[in-house]
């Protein structure tokens, strides 16, 4: 075993696992660390700051736990909150923290924000031998609680102390080879990719499967994962412009519906003003929205259904099924070619050339591993020469993308057993 997932905040710690956890990252052992220095305790809304067990095995890499929770009153979460008459009032609860993650590293790559709920600052040590790399960071307004913590939405936040607060870390072996040979992933938090939170929060579970493959030194998956969906944010080139921007979605466009019902209203009421013509209708007038006589062609389709029970006029019913199967085909087939079959030729097409270099060889890679993949499955010549390089190459990415979605849904999978486990060990058993 080379990588370990701990989550949690243990009251006491048996002797041969301290023992068995300390040789293991002597000998280069890495983890992903998820816990707490201030855990809930029971049923109440408090959490009591404590120094976490797993200090002890962190301070050889140069970090810590602190006993205390993170509060932001800048980048939160919004909950709601009972009011008046029992409906309920969102207001921000800035416990439940909206950590951003750092650039520059694999962990953070395709990770945008990861929603932390209630969640513990980590300490750099002074004189630290390993390569500390700040993963996860609050915003400049960001306080700390400590002690015997009331965690009620309602209650005051001081705005004193305020700063950007270190909530996550990555520790590598430092270039000097002195300390742990290990790498450790450490999260001032142990809920945040349990299915209870990952579930409403995708980013939290691709950070966490993140920080598992570069533990385990295998970041080409981390490549192969998909980005950050969210909608890029509008870049406005002055100040002026965006204010522009803004003033005209919340006073343009209510005008400019304003004008479109006024001349509406003008022309409705010059049509009033005109003399009625009776148009022509009956059963089959259509236009006037009448499609009583139409429905005969759906009944008669139905009907000769029934021809099949008659073995000398049963090949009529083969008409009948024609016309059905074929309008419900054109209807499928149109829609499956709008959704899905033209939004991936879309998303194929991609330029070769961009002003960023690492876009355009991965845009270049891309299409040489869609067309070796097509290839591969060319049957009407023999795969050699030329075309048999081609089908083999198309193999490999076929290969590389099939293991990728393997592994995503087996990480997926231990991150659902690893919430159940702390939901049977924690809540139905008390070992807390």
């Amino acid at each position: 075993i080379s990588t370990l997932l701990i989550a949690g905040q243990p009251d006491t710690m048996l002797p041969t696992v301290r023992e068995r956890l300390k040789a293991f990252f002597q000998r280069g052992g890495s983890a992903l660390i998820m816990t707490t220095g201030a855990p809930i305790t029971g049923r109440e809304p408090r959490a009591s700051g404590r120094e976490p067990a797993w200090n002890a095995f962190l301070k050889p890499f140069g970090v810590k736990v602190r006993p205390d929770l993170v509060y932001d009153l800048s980048s939160n979460q919004i909950v709601p909150v009972p009011g008046q008459g029992g409906a309920p009032v969102y207001q921000p609860y800035p416990f439940w923290v909206r950590a951003q993650a750092g650039g520059g590293t694999v962990v953070t790559d395709g990770v945008g924000e990861i929603f932390l709920p209630w969640a513990s600052s980590i300490e750099i040590l002074p004189g630290a031998m390993s390569k500390v790399q700040p993963l996860l960071m609050s915003s400049r307004a960001a306080g700390i609680a400590e002690g015997d913590i009331d965690l009620s939405p309602t209650r005051q936040f001081p705005p004193t102390d305020l700063k950007a607060r270190v909530l996550g870390v990555s520790v590598m072996p430092g270039d000097s080879g002195i300390g742990p040979r290990g790498r450790i992933v450490l999260v001032g938090n142990m809920e945040f990719a349990t299915d209870r939170y990952a579930g409403s929060a995708t980013e939290n579970a691709v950070f966490a499967l993140n920080a598992i493959d570069w533990l385990a030194q295998d970041e080409a998956l981390i490549s192969i994962r998909s980005r950050d969906r969210r909608p890029p944010r509008l870049l406005f080139s002055s100040p002026t412009l965006q204010q522009g921007v803004k003033y005209a979605n919340v006073a343009v466009l209510p005008v400019l519906v304003a004008v479109v019902g006024i001349v509406r209203l003008v022309g409705r009421r010059r049509r009033a003003l005109t003399p009625w013509t009776p148009l022509a209708g009956g059963p089959f007038g259509a236009s006037l929205g009448d499609y009583r006589g139409w429905f005969l062609i759906p009944g008669l389709l139905g009907v000769l259904l029934f021809s099949r029970m008659v073995s000398r006029i049963e090949w009529v019913s083969r008409w009948a099924l024609a016309v059905i199967i074929g309008v419900y085909a054109g209807l499928k087939t149109t829609g499956f070619a709008q959704g899905d079959l033209v939004a991936q030729v879309q998303a194929s097409l991609q330029p070769l050339w961009s002003s960023d270099v690492w876009t355009g060889v991965n845009a270049i890679l891309f299409t040489i591993g869609l067309l070796a993949s097509l290839l591969y499955f060319f049957y009407s010549r023999e795969h050699k020469g030329v075309l048999g390089i081609a089908a083999r190459t198309g193999i490999v990415f076929l290969m590389v993308s099939f293991g990728a979605g393997y592994g995503y849904t087996v990480m997926s999978r231990l991150s659902l057993l690893i919430g159940r486990f702390q939901f049977l060990l924690e809540d139905w058993l008390g070992m807390k």
